[in-house]
């Protein structure tokens, strides 16, 4: 599937408060879509458009629950299908613990790896 339809699919039913942060996600998982292993400003050459990105992630209204659940939902209601299907688990732990180049990190998840505070 192309990546528009593709972001479409999976997030335009997501319930964030206004249309537009919709909207906004749309576009960005279609961007993301189309350079998948790439970041954020790869994904938004255009200034105005990456300062988008951002301040959508940036808002406290928007979570990733909020995001997710419209992926959640469909993938539910396609695995009620009957036939076969590959789950994937990404089970990678990052942990910076040793680092010479990290200091004041917080906790990250059950505690066993930090991030850096903010």
């Amino acid at each position: 599937m192309a990546p528009a339809p593709w972001a479409e699919e999976q997030f335009a039913s997501a319930e964030l408060g206004d249309r537009r942060r919709t909207k906004r996600l749309v576009k960005i998982g279609t961007n993301l879509a189309k350079n998948p292993g790439g970041t954020l400003p790869q994904a938004f050459p255009v200034w105005r458009e990456l300062k988008a990105a951002y301040r959508f992630f940036e808002q406290g209204k928007v979570g990733f629950e909020l995001i997710i659940a419209p992926h959640v939902e469909g993938t539910r209601r396609a695995c009620q299908q009957p036939g076969q299907y590959l789950i994937i688990e990404d089970t990678t732990a990052v942990s910076y613990l040793d680092h010479p180049a990290t200091e004041d990190l917080g906790y990250l998840g059950d505690g066993g790896a930090r991030i850096r505070a903010a």
